[in-house]
C-alpha cells in the first residue's frame, strides 16, 4: 500500500518539476538560467566588470597569475626563436636563464598593471623608480614584456566563436585597433569552475599573437 502512494506523489512531483520547467520555457527564463551557466555569459560578465572597475567580480572569473604566467612563457618562447637579435645571439641561452629567474618579479609587475587598469580603466601607472627586471634589461624590452601596451588601443568587437567540451572552452574575441579594420582575434582558455562559474585560465594563441608584436 505504501508503495503505491510512493508512486503517485513521485508521479505528482515529476509533473510539478515538468510543468514548472515549461512554464520557464515559456518565459524565456529557462533560456537565461542556461545562459548564466554559459563560457559566452561569462565573457560578459569580465567585459561589465572591467567597465565597472569591479576587481571583486574580474578575479571571480579571470585567473590572472594563471593566464600571466602562460603569457610570459609563450612570449619569451618566441622571442628568443623570432627576433632578430636574439635568435643568434651568443648569449640566447645565459639570456633565457636570467628571463626564468625573473619570471616571478615580471609576472607579479603585470599583475599589477592588469589590477591598475580594471581599478582605473588606464594603462598608466604610477612610476615606481628605476626598473630592476633582469628580463627587461637583457632583452631591452619595456617593463610590458607580453605586450599589455600593445592592447591599449584595441577595442572589444564581438565573441567570433566558442568550441566547448565538457567543462573546458575556447573562446575567440575579435577586436580592431584604433585606425585598423582588421580585427585581430585572441583565443581565451576556460574552464569551469565546481561553483558552475566560467573562469579564464590563459590565452590559447598567444604565441601567434606574440608573433606579431615582437
Amino acid at each position: 500500500m505504501n508503495k503505491g502512494k510512493n508512486k503517485i506523489l513521485a508521479g505528482k512531483r515529476l509533473y510539478i518539476f515538468l510543468f514548472f520547467i515549461a512554464v520557464l520555457a515559456g518565459s524565456g527564463l529557462f533560456y537565461y538560467f542556461y545562459w548564466m551557466r554559459t563560457p559566452q555569459y561569462a565573457v560578459k560578465i569580465v567585459a561589465d566588470a572591467v567597465s565597472k572597475h569591479d576587481t571583486e567580480t574580474f578575479y571571480k572569473y579571470v585567473d590572472v597569475d594563471s593566464v600571466l604566467d602562460g603569457a610570459y612563457d609563450d612570449y619569451f618562447t618566441v622571442y628568443f626563436a623570432e627576433d632578430p637579435f636574439m635568435s643568434k645571439n651568443p648569449i640566447k641561452n645565459f639570456a633565457a636563464v636570467l628571463v626564468k629567474m625573473a619570471k616571478p618579479l615580471a609576472v607579479s609587475e603585470m599583475k599589477k598593471k592588469v589590477d591598475y587598469y580594471v581599478k582605473t580603466g588606464n594603462w598608466q601607472e604610477e612610476n615606481t623608480g628605476q626598473d630592476n627586471n633582469e628580463a627587461v634589461v637583457l632583452t631591452g624590452k619595456n617593463s610590458d614584456i607580453t605586450g599589455l601596451a600593445a592592447i591599449k588601443d584595441m577595442h572589444f568587437q564581438k565573441i567570433k566563436f566558442t568550441k566547448k567540451e565538457s567543462d573546458k572552452a575556447i573562446v575567440g574575441l575579435a577586436f580592431t585597433e584604433d585606425g585598423e579594420k582588421d580585427e585581430t582575434v585572441i583565443n581565451i582558455k576556460m574552464e569551469k569552475q565546481a561553483d558552475g562559474v566560467w573562469k579564464v585560465v590563459s590565452i590559447d594563441n598567444m604565441k601567434e599573437y606574440a608573433e606579431k608584436i615582437i
